[in-house]
């Protein structure tokens, strides 16, 4: 599998790399392990999200199957809001059918698609194609968000994930001093790469605000009130929840709100046809059990942390990088970090001690799960607790050897 681009994964068909969602899913504020999505009640507290969300969905022609409601759910130790279902579905049972009325398209807003940005010259400058129709895009929900109440959307909306939680996990907002103390892993140069992207798509923004504000015009008016903070959290939750659905990008209302696990639990999967987008059931699943959603069958955890900021715990897919990492590299003097070593602020988030390496064992997890104190108080601590169980995973071994041969080595002395 390619890596993925700078603008994220993108959900296409389930077996492939499936739910490739340009999104990149929620870390629970809480995380110990396998942070997911708690960050999706973020505008409303979390457990109502749902119950508001599916009368509008219904009064605007979806159809979701009765007994769903938001619960707790359990994921890699953390209690994150989840979707699951109060009556035992069969095989193949339809969940949602989304209409194409409320899939959130670039089309919809007409005066943001026609847009020309490549007029701005060297402000738009590498951004091209995808990257533009994202900025678009972005631009279409953070008005549509600015609109409050007066917005058909605003029941999706309102559940949306804020950027105070996406600075909590999602890898392309990793602070300065995150980025130094695991640098070594693959995850970090993506991230970097992507916030590179966001500076000309920031200096891109500000080119059509001033264009559309100058120019008096129907966007230009709200426009006016965009910030690229705005902008900012636009683009995150588009490439959080984006599908390719007919070569087109759509966010799809409802079925974001599902969260995911390793394959052999997965236990819905999707498809969109003329009629709509539908989710069914891919397996039978018992009643007072979590939906599953497959957002990539094929992802390691090394693209899972870069997709979604999500590490899985028992993902069955093994490092397709393994070996590319410095183990013993250090953090360099003078970045701020407290830590000398990859190493330190790897062992630093988590458990290591005889309970948390029984677990690791007992429990066949890929890493062991991180200190809830330090994931809850550390500065982006559940980003951290993803970046330690990752740099666990490609460089335990490593760290194994050398003590081993370390020990060897005052033996003899």
């Amino acid at each position: 599998m390619a890596p993925p681009s700078l603008f994220g994964n993108v959900r296409t068909t389930f077996g492939t790399a499936a739910h490739l969602r340009l999104c990149f899913l929620l870390l629970a504020l809480i995380t110990l392990g396998s942070p997911l999505r708690i960050g999706r009640g973020a505008h409303d507290g979390g457990a109502d999200a749902l119950t508001e969300l599916l009368p509008w969905m219904r009064a605007n022609g979806a159809i979701v199957k009765s007994g769903l409601r938001a619960s707790t759910t359990f994921h890699g130790g953390a209690a994150i809001r989840g979707v699951i279902t109060t009556a035992q579905l069969p095989v193949d049972e339809s969940l949602m059918m989304i209409p194409r009325k409320l899939w959130f398209t670039l089309d919809k807003f007409v005066e943001v698609q026609a847009a020309n940005l490549s007029a701005f010259g060297k402000t738009c400058d590498g951004l091209q194609g995808d990257s533009l129709d994202q900025l678009k895009i972005a631009a279409a929900l953070a008005l549509e968000e600015k609109k409050g109440t007066a917005s058909f959307w605003y029941p999706f909306l309102r559940a949306l994930p804020s950027l105070k939680d996406f600075r909590t996990f999602y890898p392309q907002f990793a602070e300065p001093i995150v980025l130094a103390e695991f640098r070594e892993l693959p995850v970090i140069a993506t991230a970097k790469a992507w916030q590179t992207q966001d500076d000309r798509a920031r200096g891109c923004f500000q080119s059509w605000r001033r264009s559309e504000i100058s120019g008096h015009t129907v966007l230009g008016q709200g426009m006016r009130m965009l910030e690229w903070t705005d902008m900012q959290l636009a683009l995150a939750q588009f490439r959080t929840r984006r599908y390719q659905v007919d070569y087109n990008n759509a966010m799809m209302p409802g079925s974001d709100m599902f969260n995911t696990a390793p394959s052999k639990s997965i236990n819905s999967a999707w498809s969109a046809d003329a009629e709509g987008f539908t989710i069914r059931t891919y397996a039978s699943v018992p009643s007072d059990s979590e939906i599953l959603d497959p957002y990539c069958t094929d992802c390691d955890n090394d693209r899972m942390m870069v997709g979604w900021g999500v590490y899985l715990e028992r993902n069955m897919n093994a490092l397709a990088r393994a070996g590319s990492v410095n183990c013993n590299a250090v953090v360099a003097h003078g970045d701020g970090s407290a830590f000398r070593s990859l190493r330190q602020a790897t062992q630093a988030m988590l458990r290591l001690d005889g309970d948390g390496l029984a677990q690791l064992a007992t429990d066949g997890l890929s890493a062991p799960r991180c200190v809830a104190h330090n994931t809850r108080s550390a500065d982006q601590g559940p980003l951290r607790c993803g970046l330690a169980r990752l740099a666990w995973e490609f460089c335990a071994q490593s760290w194994r050897r050398h003590d081993v041969l370390q020990a060897s080595a005052n033996s003899t002395h």
